[in-house]
């Protein structure tokens, strides 16, 4: 069996030296031995061996100073690595590229008293530019992938201005000897993940992969929607898929807004099947178009900076979408590519072209057509934005949808939108389960005593919603106790004991009058749905989706 040890460790390494890292100074250790070998085993890394770990360092800084390339710094567990820190400081303040890799027990064997054993988290605080607890090697088939991605973020973050050190913490198992040995590397092709600079080659390389091809660009959440990608994808005839807080479903029209069904039906039996990836802004909320993208052969990811390739497959151009999109030029796909989305976007359109009500697909549906020109719609994460996604297709390019999705966490967003209707121009609404609303929900007291106006569309499935399209649903004798977690509670009640007006909707005409109505302080419209019935209707929906096109 292959030692999973050094498919990290050999892979790292590998990916190091593709990026040009060309010295490694290390120290002799036990635990460190899959770090020291895989440095010994890579020909294109020079190894320079010291005794002494502070000695190590600056030795290491040294080297970087005069190459003004990153230095990869190796060690052991316990005090070795805590000599590191004076060369580490001086480095950072210096903007001197190094590459720490600290080796360390597993997780397991520490704070239990196994010898020399230290805390090693963190060890470094602010005098690293970026810290990452790798994982402890194992039989997962991604390790090989995740140990490229893992060198190349590592030589990119050091090497990025302003230029400075960056620090992995390794645990290792037993055995730490080179028995079994990976037999084969991951190279660039295979994890994707060199890092470009947006120079007019690389402008080239990414329109040459663009033109009479298949492009297809995925648009996930931002704050900063580009009019360059606009414009090049109405001119050139190139798919959008565009994430409900992608800024784009309100400003392209022909924006692909089935993105996560049709990854769900499948690409290549729809013809489909795109020859790149271009991804601008974060990952797109859909799972199904996420997976999608994870075993794409060729991905780019555009950005000007940090790291957002959670599966580690892309190529990453650092870059202003503005600019570059911009810079592209003339860029022309196959003539019916886009033909091909839209006509795919209204199979599946038509096929839901009757949604019950209620429920929350309707409702999500329903405030395409229903929200106030100008207006902004605030998503809650669980179910609420994942609705939106399927379900939102704004006919009012005018209509602006926010979100806390950074985090994707569902604690303060009543306060959020309180927030940001106390200060916007726009009138301001907010799709938000019963769990996210309970959560927040005395913040509606300091809304009223502020004077804000908001209206609150609220989901209420008496539990955690997003629970039932788990894995977790089909062992109900914990299910309801310990995940759905029904809470019981009266919201209208509650929400008007904090000062707002509370409506219970119950048919899609009441709806649409009750959303139309102008914003006068904080209102909440509450839709009842049922758990059990809101996962079985997605599931018909995803199969009747599937049908259309059969």
């Amino acid at each position: 069996m292959t030692n999973p040890n050094y498919v990290l460790t050999q892979n790292l390494l590998h990916a190091l030296a593709t990026h040009g890292v060309e010295h490694a100074v290390v120290t002799p250790g036990s635990r460190n031995t899959p770090l020291a070998l895989a440095c010994a085993m890579e020909d294109r890394i020079r190894d320079w061996i010291q005794h002494d770990e502070r000695s190590a360092a600056f030795f290491a800084l040294g080297i970087a100073k005069t190459t003004r390339r990153p230095v990869v710094l190796v060690c052991t567990s316990g005090t070795a690595s805590a000599e590191y820190l004076p060369a580490i400081t001086e480095a950072r303040l210096a903007r001197v590229p190094l590459i720490v890799l600290t080796a360390d027990r597993p997780h397991e064997l520490r704070a239990v008293g196994a010898p020399q054993t230290a805390d090693q988290i963190g060890m470094y605080s602010s005098a690293v530019k970026w810290f990452h607890e790798a994982a402890v090697p194992d039989s997962n088939a991604e390790l090989a992938q995740y140990a490229g991605s893992l060198g190349t973020q590592a030589y990119v973050r050091a090497s990025e201005a302003p230029r400075g050190p960056v620090h992995i913490n390794m645990g290792f198992r037993d055995p730490l000897s080179p028995d079994h040995l990976p037999s084969e590397r991951v190279n660039t092709h295979t994890v994707r993940s060199r890092i470009i600079g947006a120079d007019p080659a690389d402008i080239d390389e990414l329109a040459a992969a663009m033109t009479g091809a298949r492009p297809v660009i995925v648009a996930g959440p931002t704050d900063t929607p580009c009019t360059s990608v606009v414009t090049l994808t109405s001119e050139a005839g190139i798919p959008l898929i565009a994430d409900p807080l992608s800024g784009y479903r309100g400003r392209v029209r022909s924006a692909i807004t089935h993105g996560d069904t049709l990854a769900r039906i499948g690409l290549k039996p729809l013809d489909l099947e795109p020859t790149v990836i271009i991804q601008i802004g974060a990952p797109p909320t859909s799972k199904a178009l996420g997976t999608y993208i994870s075993k794409h052969p060729r991905v780019f990811v555009i950005d000007d900076s940090g790291w957002r390739d959670p599966h580690h497959v892309a190529a990453h151009i650092r870059a202003d979408s503005q600019v570059l999109f911009a810079a592209l030029g003339e860029v022309s796909c196959q003539n019916d590519w886009l033909r091909r989305w839209t006509d795919a976007e209204a199979t599946i359109s038509q096929a839901w072209s009757s949604l019950p009500f209620p429920s929350e697909p309707a409702v999500a549906a329903l405030l395409s057509d229903a929200l106030p020109s100008g207006s902004a719609l605030w998503s809650a994460s669980s179910m609420p934005i994942r609705d939106l996604d399927s379900f939102f297709h704004p006919k009012d390019l005018n209509v602006t949808v926010i979100g806390n999705r950074g985090a994707n966490g569902i604690d303060g967003f009543v306060s959020s939108v309180l927030g940001s209707a106390a200060v916007s121009d726009r009138a301001t609404y907010a799709l938000v389960g019963d769990l996210s609303f309970l959560y927040d929900i005395s913040a509606l007291a300091a809304g009223r005593r502020i004077g804000i106006d908001a209206t609150f569309i609220l989901l209420n499935n008496d539990g955690g919603g997003i629970f039932s399209f788990l894995p977790q649903a089909d062992y109900p004798e914990y299910f309801e106790s310990h995940l759905a977690t029904p809470h019981g509670a009266d919201l209208g009640a509650i929400a008007q004991a904090f000062g707002a007006e509370h409506t219970q909707i119950l048919s899609p005409e009441e709806f649409r009058s009750e959303v139309a109505k102008p914003p006068s302080g904080i209102r909440v419209l509450e839709i009842k749905t049922d758990r059990q019935e809101n996962a079985q209707l997605h599931r018909d929906l995803w199969d009747m989706a599937a049908q259309a096109f059969r």
